[in-house]
C-alpha cells in the first residue's frame, strides 16, 4: 500500500452551486460549514490537501487554494487544475459537498491503489468519479478532453485506464458516503 503521505487530497469546491443558491462548501451543516467536515475527514489520513475553486473565502481554512487553469469546465477542469498544482504522484479527488465521507473508505481507496490511471469506487452499479483517486500521470489525457470540450465525467473514465472498485455494504454506508449535499432542502 501507498503512504498516505505520498498523496495529496483535491476537494474541488468550485462549482456553480445553482441548486443550492450559494457556495456548498460554505454552507453552514450541522454546525460546521459543509468543508470543515470533508477537511477533518480527509486530514485524518492526508497531509497534502488542495482547494480548486474560485472564491478566495476558503483560504480561511488553511490549505492552498487553486483556481481553474480552464475556466467552466465542470469537475473535469477542477480535477485537471488539482493535478496540475499537486506535488504527488496519486490524489484523492472529492467534492466540497461530500460531508459524510469518513477516514476509512479514505483508507480503503488507498488500499486498492494500483497501476491504473484511477481507482474509482462503484456503488449500487454507479461509478463515484468524484470521490476517486488519480494518478498524475492522467493529465494529458484529462488535457485531450479539455480541448475537445468533452467535459462529461464518463469520458474521462472512458480514456482512463480505471480500475473500478465495488464498494463493500458490510463495511460502509456507500449511500450516506456519497449522499451529496446540492440544495438548501439536503441541509436540514
Amino acid at each position: 500500500m501507498i503512504n498516505p503521505e505520498n498523496i495529496s487530497a483535491i476537494i474541488l469546491a468550485g462549482g456553480k452551486s445553482s441548486r443550492m443558491g450559494s457556495d456548498k462548501g460554505l454552507v453552514e451543516f450541522s454546525r460546521k460549514k459543509m468543508i470543515e467536515h470533508v477537511l477533518g475527514n480527509v486530514k485524518s489520513v492526508i497531509n497534502e490537501i488542495l482547494i480548486v475553486s474560485n472564491n478566495h473565502e476558503y483560504k480561511s481554512f488553511g490549505c492552498p487554494v487553486f483556481e481553474d487553469i480552464n475556466k467552466n469546465c465542470g469537475p473535469l477542469g477542477g480535477i485537471h487544475a488539482g493535478l496540475s498544482y499537486s506535488k504527488t504522484e496519486w490524489n484523492l479527488i472529492v467534492g466540497c459537498d461530500m460531508p459524510f465521507i469518513t477516514p476509512e473508505f479514505i483508507s480503503f481507496l488507498i488500499s486498492n491503489i494500483s497501476t491504473a490511471d484511477a481507482v474509482i469506487p462503484v456503488h449500487n452499479g454507479n461509478n463515484e468519479p468524484l470521490c476517486g483517486l488519480y494518478h498524475k500521470s492522467s493529465l494529458t489525457k484529462l488535457e485531450s478532453l479539455l480541448l475537445k470540450q468533452e467535459l462529461k465525467m464518463q469520458n474521462v473514465l472512458k480514456i482512463l485506464e480505471t480500475k473500478f472498485i465495488e464498494v463493500p455494504d458490510d463495511i460502509f454506508d456507500a449511500d450516506l458516503i456519497f449522499k451529496n449535499i446540492n440544495s438548501p432542502e439536503d441541509v436540514v
